[in-house]
């Protein structure tokens, strides 16, 4: 039988906690979407009309955080997250090639 050391794969579990990042932001961007749909309706805007919301951000303080919640998301979603998936593989692989070097290559 062999003992699988899950210290081999400690590096891709700790890349787990992005996806608890990305259940954090998208969560913010939902409250932070809401948040946008009120003040837009506040001042008749179209809520999907970034481009009249991203002029109102630059009097309104609140606008321009709520813009900036959605967007940190959307880019941590699309091109962070992604990274995930090859962790995934490395978890499942169970490689042990690192119990397999020998005492005698390390440097004395």
């Amino acid at each position: 039988m062999e003992v699988i050391f899950p210290v081999g794969n400690a590096y891709p579990f700790l890349m787990m906690s992005k996806v608890v990042m990305a259940w954090l932001l998208l969560w913010e961007a939902g409250v932070a979407r809401e948040k946008l749909d009120e003040i837009a309706a506040g001042k008749r805007i179209p809520p999907a009309d970034m481009r009249n919301l991203s002029l109102l951000a630059k009097e309104n303080t609140d606008t321009a955080f709520c813009i900036g919640k959605v967007a940190a998301a959307r880019y941590f979603i699309k091109h962070v997250l992604p990274e995930i998936d090859a962790a995934v593989k490395a978890v499942k692989s169970e490689d042990l090639s690192m119990i397999d070097i020998p005492e005698e290559s390390f440097a004395v």
